[in-house]
């Protein structure tokens, strides 16, 4: 059966506003905050080396800052993030106390979606996560 080029439009509307009526925003439903979570060690130790980063990392569980890392590579990427985060507030026109500010805000709420403790202080925390959300809008953008 041809239909019109378009003929479905209106009936795609019509069925995505019906399913929508019945969704309710995961803000406005109390459900568990956790959506970030480590690899169960049991699964981990078959294979360590895949669950662990060796380019890049993201956010604090794997993060190479305040310690030491091994891995040249993570350490390469971290000055590379940096760049990102320039282009970042270049382009958007922010300044740094505007992203410090806004995230400090929001850290509880950040922390809140990691199950498990996040071993790093605020300024740490904080840190990782605006380097690490920067890179990651301006690495898409």
């Amino acid at each position: 059966m041809e239909e019109q080029p378009n003929g479905y439009v209106s009936e795609l509307k019509s069925e995505l506003n019906e399913m929508l009526e019945v969704v309710v925003l995961p803000e406005e439903f109390e459900t568990h905050e956790q959506c970030i979570y480590k690899v169960p060690q049991m699964i981990r130790q078959d294979n360590p080396q895949a669950y662990t980063p060796r380019i890049i990392a993201i956010g604090p569980f794997h993060s190479p800052r305040g310690s030491v890392s091994d891995n040249n590579n993570l350490n390469e990427m971290e000055k590379l993030k940096l760049k990102y985060l320039k282009g970042f507030l270049n382009r958007t026109n922010l300044c740094v106390d505007d992203l410090v500010f806004k995230v400090q805000e929001w850290e509880n709420k950040i922390r809140n979606c990691y199950a498990g403790p996040v071993s790093f202080d605020s300024k740490d925390f904080l840190k990782i996560i605006i380097v690490d959300a920067c890179f990651i809008i301006e690495f898409f953008s």
